[in-house]
């Protein structure tokens, strides 16, 4: 059994809407694609092309390769990802939050908001509902 090799794949899309695909450590290994998933198809079969570099096993050692992929956005697709990832890591944390809110419905609330602003609970045991500290 071979070891298997591992390849830095770097996708960056281009301005006709395809995507190129290019692994910088293996000299002359490019290659293009209409969508992503075609280029990612087409890098390996590229790979097993470059004889030159990797000699006569450049087949057997693209079969058998794990890809490590890098995607490059520019612009406005990178600020947007940005965003979403951004906005979806804060949804997460917010879910977390009311998750844990769930699980202590059966303990009275630390403080609620009145028209004096927070006003305390005691927790004396669980018998105890609710007791409203007494305020100077």
């Amino acid at each position: 059994m071979s070891e298997q090799q591992r390849f830095e794949v770097v996708l960056e899309p281009d301005e006709s809407g395809g995507w190129h695909a290019y692994i910088p450590k293996v000299r002359g290994c490019r290659t293009w694609g209409r969508s992503l998933g075609a280029a990612r198809r087409y890098i390996r079969e590229a790979l097993a092309t470059c004889a030159d570099v990797l000699g006569d096993d450049a087949e057997r050692i693209a079969r058998a390769a794990v890809l490590a992929e890098t995607v490059k956005l520019r612009g406005e697709a990178k600020k947007a990802l940005d965003e979403y990832l951004k906005t979806r890591r804060r949804a997460s944390e917010l879910s977390d939050i009311a998750q844990l809110g769930e699980r202590n419905t059966d303990r009275p609330p630390v403080g609620e908001v009145g028209a004096q602003g927070v006003v305390p609970y005691a927790y004396v045991d669980d018998a105890f509902a609710r007791r409203p500290w007494t305020r100077a």
